[in-house]
């Protein structure tokens, strides 16, 4: 009977061990895998409560001749009892954790259901304001996004990579560069894909971080707008899509990736707070801010309105102040940020 109690006993110990472990591995391990560790804690508790449930009937079977041995053992049961009353609570506030985190993420999960139903697969809708729609959902539940370096402002939260993982529940990684087959049995060189049916984004490294970047947009407009369960970027061009020969469903997403990335108040904002109007057009004052020009030496460096967008897009000095460019401001090309700027006439040459 006395080995009926010592075991126990020890497992008890190898049980206390599991609780502190499992606590700790739940505060500091991967968050996603909390899961496991709640189960591993939980386990252990009833684990305790057993041991500690066996002892005791065993004990019964003793009689008082046995009182010195019984009582040690009844010492060690209360110890025993108030660690597993200890456990016990912080088992359940780890279990209150999920459940809070959980209702919290419930109405990230409702808006983008919202969002998928309203925009997935249907026909001349505004992209313009599901990407719209998709931003301001991620700005109000951005404290359930990201749970560490909660974004402090808009320009933050224009993350494709976190969008798709953690609102899509998508697998997001950077790659070597790949193809898909074409007609003729070779293959394409592309930007990035999306898998819907496996839930994987795939985005190609061997383009600048910016291009990167809007390709991950680009799979997430594709993640919302489409429902075609392969789709791939062609060799990135950083536009918002117009070229004839591409793919309708192509062309959107890259509208979806400019206007995610590029929303028409924060781009408007940024351009006035910069050049100090609403439309920039050159003129006497404004060609002698860029370095001392007049008009002619600005017209003929920009050529042409798209030149004027791509100088306006990469200037980090007007007028003698010194700033980061809106290509910068906005982690974008400079291709992108032109194209951008003349969508929104914010630029007459």
């Amino acid at each position: 009977m006395k080995v009926a109690i010592s075991l126990p006993l020890q497992i008890s110990e190898l049980c206390v061990e599991l609780c502190d472990m499992a606590a700790y591995v739940f505060d500091n391990g991967f968050q996603a895998a909390r899961g496991d560790s709640q189960v591993g804690l939980s386990g252990a508790v009833a684990g305790l409560a057993g041991c500690i449930a066996i002892i005791r009937l065993n004990v019964l079977s003793y009689s008082s001749d046995e009182y010195q041995y019984i009582k040690s053992i009844l010492t060690e049961v209360d110890k025993l009892n108030i660690i597993y009353q200890k456990h016990r609570e912080i088992s359940e506030s780890k279990i209150e954790i999920l459940k809070v985190e959980f209702e919290l993420k419930i109405p990230l999960f409702d808006g983008i259901h919202i969002i998928l139903d309203k925009y997935r697969g249907k026909k001349n809708v505004n992209i313009e304001d599901c990407a719209r729609d998709l931003q301001n959902l991620i700005w109000k539940n951005r404290h359930v996004i990201w749970k560490k370096n909660v974004p402090t402002n808009l320009f933050e939260i224009l993350r494709p990579e976190s969008v798709l993982k953690h609102c899509l529940g998508y697998d997001y990684f950077v790659t070597g560069r790949f193809g898909v087959p074409d007609e003729s049995g070779g293959a394409i060189e592309v930007g990035g894909l999306i898998d819907q049916n496996n839930k994987l984004v795939a985005i190609s490294d061997r383009f600048p971080t910016q291009t990167q970047k809007f390709t991950g947009a680009h799979e997430l407009g594709h993640a919302i707008l489409h429902n075609q369960s392969l789709l791939h970027r062609d060799i990135p061009t950083d536009s918002s899509g117009n070229r004839r020969t591409r793919d309708i469903d192509e062309i959107n997403a890259d509208k979806f990736a400019s206007y995610f990335l590029m929303p028409r108040k924060l781009v408007e904002n940024a351009f006035e707070q910069i050049y100090s109007v609403t439309q920039f057009t050159i003129n006497e004052n404004s060609a002698f801010n860029f370095g001392g020009r007049n008009i002619k030496e600005l017209r003929i460096e920009c050529k042409d309105s798209r030149g004027l967008s791509r100088k306006l897009s990469s200037a980090s000095m007007y007028d003698n102040h010194s700033f980061r460019s809106l290509a910068e401001i906005f982690g974008v090309s400079i291709e992108a940020m032109a194209i951008r700027l003349e969508e929104l006439e914010l630029v007459k040459f």
